[in-house]
């Protein structure tokens, strides 16, 4: 009975550390907050969706910046795509109110078409204004999605 009680106590820690490894494993989607100058908070989404066939993905990016100011944001995605790699970038300009804006912004697919599954994003902001300017970046796994 103790052998039995030994084996169910390695599993369960075995299956701990495996809990603990696996949610280490990829990075969650965290925004990306600035206390000083014009741009506030920038945030990549966790997922994009494509069409016309992987030509293009649609992914969301939430910035918010001081009224008065003005800018642009930049979505670059990169995903493994048998033995190459698909990927595109897009940049958009936005709107500056003090409030979240979501930006959507279409990227354009190079080399190979996006499929369903994980890719590389990245988020960059620049705003400027009365204060000066200042740039924020954000990266992670987003989930790509028809």
């Amino acid at each position: 009975m103790k052998a039995l009680t030994s084996r169910t106590s390695l599993a369960a820690l075995g299956a701990l550390a495996l809990g603990a490894v696996l949610a280490t494993a990829q990075p969650a989607a965290a925004a990306v907050v600035s206390e000083t100058g014009p741009l506030r908070f920038l945030e990549l989404g966790s997922e994009a969706t494509i069409d016309a066939k992987g030509a293009v993905a649609f992914a969301a990016v939430t910035v918010t910046c001081d009224p008065g100011s003005y800018g642009s944001v930049q979505v670059n995605l990169t995903q493994s795509a048998a033995n190459r790699l698909a990927k595109g970038t897009a940049t958009k300009e936005v709107t500056c109110d003090g409030t979240p804006q979501q930006v959507q912004l279409t990227v354009v697919a190079s080399d190979r078409p996006f499929r369903t599954g994980e890719a590389w994003g990245s988020a960059s902001a620049l705003v400027c204004g009365d204060t000066g300017c200042v740039s924020l970046f954000e990266e992670h796994i987003v989930t790509i999605v028809k």
